[in-house]
């Protein structure tokens, strides 16, 4: 199921991010975040007015887009 991510998803979410960081190029980050990176940039998307999703399977999110913004010059 697709639903709006809650600040309770971030722990899990932050696993995913950080294996991705660690195991892909999927997203061009070098560093693992931490809970706290991941709490600021929830709270400025949704701040924002951005979608903040979660695919959820038995009650664990599992997945999740990201979502950038990007500035024109």
């Amino acid at each position: 199921m697709i639903r709006p991510a809650l600040s309770s998803d971030l722990p899990q979410l932050l696993e995913i991010l950080n294996a991705a960081i660690l195991n892909s190029t999927a997203v061009y980050e070098y560093e693992t975040w931490s809970l706290e990176k991941m709490s600021v940039w929830y709270e400025s998307r949704i701040s924002e007015g951005f979608p903040v999703i979660v695919f959820e399977e038995e009650n664990k999110a599992l997945g999740m887009p990201l979502l950038v913004h990007l500035e024109k010059e």
